[in-house]
């Protein structure tokens, strides 16, 4: 077998384990104990992830992907009985294909979405209903450059918060 180098370990009903060549699910026995005796661990998916750090929306786990240039979704599927992924930039391939994305948070209100640093220098969000098969990409423009992006609960709203590079009226 092939030694995959672990990038993320994620709690959800299982434990998702995102690699540079995969997606694993790994859970214990029926009580849920996790001991060496009663691991079971099994490749699910074959994307692979970036070192960018995820960010969570209801449930689902959303990820750039190995090479940085595309975004899935993935979470727990009772259909499948397993995870299952979605290409979340699917839809918008010219925001995503000749760009890498270099940062990843997300805000849960008062809209559920997944804001992205491109290196096209651009903000991109994905607002992303997973239990309504929702999800629609946008890009925010600004006078210099995106370098990094967190979400911050305030209150009963979440907070947006970008790092920007500016160069003065004198081109510095």
């Amino acid at each position: 077998t092939n030694a995959q180098t672990v990038r993320h370990i994620i709690g959800l009903r299982d434990v998702l384990i995102l690699t540079q060549s995969g997606e694993w699910r790994m859970r214990g026995t029926s009580d849920g104990a996790i001991t060496p005796s009663s691991v079971f661990v099994r490749q699910e998916g074959f994307d692979g992830a970036s070192t960018v750090s995820p960010a969570l929306v209801n449930g689902q786990v959303v990820y750039a992907t190995d090479r940085g240039n595309h975004l899935r979704s993935v979470g727990y599927s009772s259909a499948n009985g397993g995870i299952q992924a979605f290409a979340l930039s699917l839809r918008a391939p010219h925001l995503f294909d000749s760009f890498v994305i270099s940062d990843l948070s997300s805000v849960k209100s008062p809209y559920p979405i997944v804001w992205a640093v491109s290196s096209s220098k651009k903000l991109l969000g994905v607002t992303y209903i997973p239990d309504e098969s929702v999800a629609g990409v946008h890009q925010h423009v600004t006078d210099g450059q995106f370098h990094s992006v967190a979400g911050v609960p305030e209150g009963v709203e979440d907070a947006l918060y970008v790092t920007v590079t500016r160069k003065n009226s004198s081109g510095a």
